[in-house]
């Protein structure tokens, strides 16, 4: 007979955001529960206690600024008597995108409500991700499984894969399943990135995944990009594979990549008509800080607070009319065809297709909505 493992004491606190997600510190701590678990113990047990005892959802276990995975032991993810775990409180999500004819929202139990064409009348439980093309959607449930809905029979062909999912992402016609151990899953409509076979020996160790319509992007822990799907999508790097080392994050427009180095320089490939040539701004593309996409065009902060644009001038890729506004800005979110940044003093700027939100100003807290250009400071 094996001796009997020695308890494990933990100590978890429910958090309402994680350090994996932000640099800042939690901002509220919702309770500290200590628990005995036996190294054997399963992760997502301890979770689903914890959620009881603390009248909360959770989302995720990490320590150590480690997700925890579900499927695996304490013994496992190495958590040890004493050792202090963040449980991140799951809140009510919406998930949709440009590309999906539905909603999608992850109640804070878990358990799904959808709408719009194409919905799920029997919906998963224990839900803690979704991912949306345009025909289908998947979602990862807390005991790392996967769930599909709407057309996406090709899940069947590599359910048996689909165990310890960290994440999915969706193309238009096909869906990228990262799992826990850093390797990668794909199926679909082969033409829309499903295929991931020629590129396979290359996908370990991945952090990050982004999507064009029709493309992958996988980011690896040590910097280097992976790419697959069709060519003209950004699913052929070849051309900038050489300058994609020490890669911090990768974006993603609809037919173009934009990938932001750990120097601040950025490296596009893809369709030049949809942000894939920053050839005239690539001077401007140092010490950038975050990038923003709409379908056709980029936007990119740098750390002094101005932004620098490309891609598709109709949609958003020419923000020359409200150059002169856009400084301290610290935050850039793209439609399917405008920007609009959020300055450091309040004030809104946009610029791109006014259909989709490029004409509107807003002059901070008390000063309302202004429609077409916002007028120079």
């Amino acid at each position: 007979m094996y001796p009997l493992a020695p308890l494990c004491i933990l100590d978890v606190r429910a958090v309402t955001s994680s350090a994996l997600e932000c640099a800042t510190p939690p901002i509220a701590n919702l309770g500290s529960w200590k628990h005995h678990a036996g190294p054997e113990s399963f992760v997502y047990d301890l979770r689903r206690r914890a959620e009881k005892d603390l009248q909360v959802g959770i989302s995720s276990l990490s320590c150590r600024n480690e997700v925890l995975s579900g499927t695996s032991t304490l013994a496992e993810v190495g958590l040890e008597d004493g050792d202090t775990v963040n449980a991140v409180v799951r809140r009510p999500t919406l998930a949709s995108s440009i590309r999906c004819p539905s909603f999608v929202l992850i109640q804070g139990d878990g358990s799904l409500v959808t709408w719009g064409a194409g919905s799920s009348t029997s919906q998963p439980p224990c839900v803690q991700q979704v991912a949306l093309s345009e025909t289908a959607c998947a979602a990862v449930r807390e005991a790392g499984d996967v769930v599909t809905w709407g057309e996406a029979k090709q899940c069947s062909k590599v359910q048996a894969q689909l165990r310890e999912v960290h994440a999915i992402i969706g193309a238009d016609f096909a869906f990228t399943a990262v799992l826990f151990d850093g390797s990668v899953v794909t199926w679909g409509d082969e033409a829309s990135g499903a295929d991931s076979s020629h590129v396979q020996q290359d996908l370990f160790a991945v952090k990050q995944v982004v999507a064009t319509c029709d493309a992958f992007a996988a980011l690896r822990q040590d910097g280097r990009v992976v790419t697959w799907g069709d060519g003209a999508a950004g699913g052929d790097s070849s051309t900038v594979q050489e300058q994609l080392r020490g890669v911090r994050q990768v974006f993603a427009s609809s037919r173009a990549f934009a990938a932001v180095r750990h120097d601040g320089s950025v490296v596009t490939w893809g369709d030049e008509a949809c942000g894939g040539d920053s050839s005239l701004v690539q001077s401007q593309l140092q010490g950038v800080r975050e990038i923003a996409a709409s379908s056709q065009a980029f936007a990119a902060i740098l750390d002094d607070g101005h932004v620098v644009t490309w891609g598709n001038k109709a949609s958003g890729g020419d923000s020359q009319r409200v150059q002169g506004e856009l400084h301290s800005v610290e935050q850039v979110q793209g439609s399917r065809g405008a920007f609009a940044a959020l300055r450091e003093d309040g004030k809104l700027i946009t610029w791109g297709h006014a259909a989709f939100g490029g004409g509107l100003a807003w002059h901070g807290w008390s000063g309302g909505f202004v429609r077409g250009r916002a007028p120079m400071a």
